[in-house]
């Protein structure tokens, strides 16, 4: 970023004012005045020779490359409470000899004391042989409802599209096991249509298991009928598996469905706050309401119950200023300019997000200006100049009001290739994680810098983050000078990573699949591939923004528990907590009767300096209950009459 030294001042202070603000949803109006007295510039990709091996270790082989196929499914997942790593595929079966067939799942782990050592050995996996048909694409999250230490304990649960006859895909399997191989139970999910499919944004929300898809109607080359879709599976005791239920959101498109279509792409991200208060959910297309200052742009919603009922947020982002900077306007037939309306039909098709701790969404996603954009003649419409590559690359930062703020991040240097490895084509795979307590989000990509060539053939992984104490690092590439170098096809980033104090930077969960040898002896998709976690993998921090991680660890937490209110009560009760510290803490609560019988316990997920709790349902008595916020601990007396 090149900065006027009075200019650069001002974009400090301007920035500080918002990020500083410790109370998520309640943030004032950036001063746009003083923004936009600010001249950005994008800043360079860095291709720093990075000294790390970066190995490769071996986690286990896919019967074909389908398993890892979609960048949106979760196939890999950490837990940081028993801090390990879980990767889920369908396993060769030359390989396990527990595979059955084409219907198998493996789910590996990997577990430790200290990040470094966790994931140098991976244990064989669990083979998991549903009852009968094939799956695919699976996905896969860890709920750990008793807040064990102990892996064993924890459930696998898994979502994946079924078919009775491995050709006609008609069902979403859900299965839940625990890791010690107990407890194994699986349901079945009837498609309403042909086009029915959950497999985005696998995620877990205060012990309810998320998952995300869409439906529609095919019309030739476009669709109509498009709803956005959320599968929530809640359990009161998983040993006895998940009941599914979906939310739906259809939005006002463009075109009525009864009259044409209605143009939108097909999948459906989601991004959710750790403690659950606040969900996002968006899908690509135009509707009646953004025709009018947008192409093809994300149609988000979000949640403040969980997913029950979901609100429209209106995005206008005609003429953004930053986005001025950086994109072409559209021009007519004659060459004349009018408007800058990023459209978000990349090549990649891929829109991730994450939430971070002020509750805001922060979504990626690769851009270019609109040229002759007609969106109601999409088939004449030019939506790309001609030697467009990959578009920009940014982070459009979204609250509940609309835009907050966008963030440019760098441009995307190579196009999709559409004829690599028996043609399934290798697109950016962009992806996000952020940090156990949402303060750091980072966001990977891949690009090629070795070939020259305008498409992506040797992939490199390029990664960039943002704190919110003090704005950005990076782009910089992870992989060049390494020994894979220009060969990180297929990679897969877990949804929650870690901070790393002693290595300076943020930990990568990350894996990629096929060897050398795999990608070019393979001929068909039913070739097998070796999937592998890539060690070493550390995306650096700015200096200050690590010091200020560090300094809200050592600043004494203060901690207000409130007496029950009201107290007595018949049918229910509340309890505030308010918390000091910027980063958000863990909560726990026990009630326990007066004989010291604990009657009820629950783990309530992450402050963020103010949460309620809702007691109901008890008899008549005297009880005691007992908060705890990370390891500062109350307990207080409650009456029921």
């Amino acid at each position: 970023m090149s900065l006027l030294p009075a200019q650069a001042q001002n974009f400090k202070e301007s920035y500080q004012k918002y990020f500083k603000r410790p109370i998520p949803y309640q943030v004032d109006s950036v001063n746009k005045a003083v923004k936009n007295n600010v001249v950005k510039t994008m800043p360079p990709t860095k291709s720093t020779s990075n000294m790390n091996d970066l190995n490769r270790i071996e986690i286990g082989k896919s019967a074909d490359v389908y398993s890892i196929l979609h960048s949106e499914q979760r196939t890999v997942y950490y837990s940081d409470r028993t801090n390990s790593m879980h990767y889920i595929f369908n396993p060769d079966p030359d390989t396990y000899p527990d595979v059955t067939g084409a219907n198998s799942l493996a789910l590996s782990y990997s577990e430790g004391d200290y990040w470094s050592e966790v994931f140098e050995f991976w244990e064989e996996p669990m083979i998991i042989n549903p009852d009968q048909g094939g799956i695919k694409d699976p996905s896969v999250v860890l709920i750990n409802p008793d807040n064990s230490q102990e892996i064993d304990d924890l459930y696998a649960v898994i979502s994946a599209p079924h078919s009775l006859d491995e050709t006609n895909w008609t069902q979403t399997l859900f299965a839940s096991t625990q890791l010690n191989e107990d407890h194994y139970q699986e349901n079945y999910y009837t498609w309403e249509s042909e086009n029915d499919i959950a497999r985005s944004s696998m995620t877990v929300v205060d012990d309810e298991v998320y998952i995300f898809g869409q439906d529609y109607e095919n019309m030739g080359d476009y669709a109509r009928y498009q709803t956005l879709k959320h599968y929530k599976g809640i359990s009161d005791d998983p040993a006895n598996g998940f009941n599914w239920e979906n939310n739906s959101v259809s939005p006002d498109w463009l075109i009525d469905p009864d009259e044409g279509f209605a143009y939108a792409l097909y999948t459906t991200w989601s991004a959710w706050s750790r403690d659950g208060s606040i969900g996002y959910m968006w899908m690509i297309g135009v509707t009646n309401d953004s025709y009018d200052y947008g192409v093809f742009q994300p149609q988000v919603y979000y949640t403040l119950d969980k997913g029950d009922t979901w609100n429209e947020i209106e995005l206008n982002l005609e003429d953004y200023w930053v986005l001025k900077q950086y994109l072409d306007p559209w021009e007519d037939e004659n060459g004349v300019e009018g408007t800058v309306r990023p459209s978000f039909l990349n090549g990649d098709k891929d829109y991730p997000g994450a939430v971070d701790y002020y509750g805001r969404l922060n979504l990626f996603a690769s851009v270019y200006g609109s040229t002759r954009g007609d969106v109601l003649n999409p088939e004449d419409s030019l939506w790309v100049r001609p030697d467009a590559l990959g578009g920009y690359l940014f982070d459009f930062i979204i609250d509940t009001d609309g835009i907050f703020d966008i963030v440019p991040i760098t441009e995307i240097k190579t196009k999709v290739s559409s004829n690599m490895y028996w043609e399934f084509g290798l697109d950016h795979r962009l992806q996000v994680a952020k940090t156990e307590y949402e303060y750091v989000i980072l966001a990977t990509w891949a690009d090629d810098v070795i070939s020259g060539s305008d498409s992506l053939v040797n992939p490199d992984v390029f990664t960039w983050s943002l704190c919110t104490e003090d704005r950005s690092a990076g782009p910089e590439n992870m992989t060049d000078g390494t020994l894979y170098s220009g060969f990180y096809f297929f990679t897969s980033l877990a949804e929650i990573t870690h901070i790393s104090m002693s290595n300076w930077g943020v930990l990568m969960p990350l894996t990629t699949s096929v060897s050398p040898a795999e990608f070019f002896s393979n001929d068909s998709p039913s070739g097998s591939i070796t999937n592998y976690f890539v060690s070493d993998a550390i995306a650096p921090l700015s200096s200050m923004c690590l010091e200020s991680v560090k300094e809200e660890s050592q600043i004494k937490s203060f901690v207000s528990i409130s007496q029950n209110i009201p107290n007595p009560f018949t049918k229910n009760t509340k309890i505030i907590i308010e918390s000091n510290t910027p980063i958000p803490k863990s909560i726990s609560i026990e009630v326990s009767d007066i004989l010291g019988h604990i009657i009820y316990s629950h783990d309530e997920g992450l402050i963020y300096n103010y949460k309620e709790i809702v007691l109901k349902d008890f008899k008549k008595g005297v009880y005691f209950y007992t908060i705890c916020v990370d390891d500062i601990c109350e307990t207080k007396k409650m009456l029921v009459e």
